[in-house]
């Protein structure tokens, strides 16, 4: 079975079960009611296209009964006008939190191409959700006040790399902006999840069979 036959979507954590919502806000965010992003043009030199970064905070992916709190981070590049497809490779977005150290995504979920390098070709667009495994004793937005995300896109012969600061920002429930999980068609994971960063007592998934999505207390929304 393909990791893309495998997954089940259902939803997205975005609240703590204090009941108060936080949204993860990248430095340069404009917060308003529909979107929480920030737009980069990149090269910055020359600009021929842009990056946009946003989080849709942490997810609970649920395999065989067992719930993994994970954060939800999504790339949006685009190659307005260079003639050279660009090169992004999943594996080189790395989350940084502070005193915990990094991680690579464990899970990625595109619009098109499974991973994990992915071209964007002139005039196209690629969407990419980027799923990390958290440090122990972090579940949920209480538990985490921020983080960076260190990402970095292939224009051509030019490697653009930035580091982008979130923050966690409290928010009325009534203007939570929406950012489901795993839209996309195609699913990667890395069946060879590195050992450095984080450090488990456990690993996460090896040879996940079926894995979910939820938002607890938020509704359930599936995808098969």
């Amino acid at each position: 079975m393909s990791i893309r036959e495998s997954i089940v979507v259902l939803g997205l954590v975005a609240a703590c079960g204090s009941g108060t919502s936080y949204i993860y806000a990248p430095e340069g965010a404009d917060i308003t009611a529909g979107s929480v992003s920030t737009e980069f043009q990149i090269p910055p030199e020359e600009p021929r296209g842009e990056v946009r970064v946003q989080s849709g905070g942490i997810t609970e992916i649920n395999s065989d009964g067992q719930k993994i709190p994970m954060m939800h981070l999504r790339l949006s590049v685009a190659n307005n006008s260079d003639q050279n497809p660009w090169t992004v490779d999943t594996r080189e977005q790395l989350l940084d939190i502070p005193g915990r150290g990094r991680a690579t995504p464990r899970f990625v979920n595109t619009d098109r191409d499974r991973g994990p390098l992915l071209q964007v070709p002139r005039l196209d667009q690629r969407v990419i959700d980027l799923y990390y495994p958290l440090p122990p004793g972090v579940t949920d937005p209480d538990d985490l006040d921020g983080f960076d995300l260190v990402w970095q896109v292939r224009t051509g012969p030019r490697l653009v790399a930035q580091r982008t600061s979130f923050g966690r920002v409290n928010i009325e429930p009534e203007v939570y902006p929406s950012l489901y999980a795993g839209w996309g068609s195609y699913w990667w994971y890395d069946p060879f999840y590195p050992s450095y960063g984080y450090i488990y007592t456990q690993p996460y998934i090896r040879s996940p069979n079926h894995i979910i999505v939820t938002r607890p207390g938020r509704g359930t929304y599936h995808r098969l």
